[in-house]
């Protein structure tokens, strides 16, 4: 029920592969090949269709293991000396020089 006093859960539709892509589960070429494999259940179901739509609070898994849609993370960090706030510099090292390879393509 909703009413004064009670926080309203706004929940939107994605498409699965975009999903479990946001998730950072793979790739969205490999993501669509685990959903062919019918590796990945919606509410206990499994699925095969990549361009199926569900809602972000939908129950998903991948090969036995709960996945929980965020579609943004932050990270804080305090700046250590030596470091310049960037994404890319010639000369000096950035702050995302601090972050593994595989996620730093992801941020900004």
């Amino acid at each position: 029920m909703v009413g004064p006093g009670r926080p309203r859960i706004m929940t939107k539709t994605i498409r699965l592969d975009k999903y479990l892509t946001d998730c950072r589960t793979g790739s969205r070429s490999e993501v669509k090949n685990l959903i062919r494999k019918g590796l990945v259940k919606v509410n206990e179901a499994t699925c095969t269709d990549p361009a199926l739509h569900i809602s972000t609070s939908d129950h998903v898994s991948l090969d036995g293991r709960t996945v929980e849609y965020k579609q943004h993370v932050y990270y804080m960090l305090n700046k250590p000396a030596g470091y310049v706030s960037a994404t890319k510099d010639d000369k000096e090292r950035t702050v995302l020089d601090l972050f593994p390879e595989d996620l730093r393509k992801r941020l900004f």
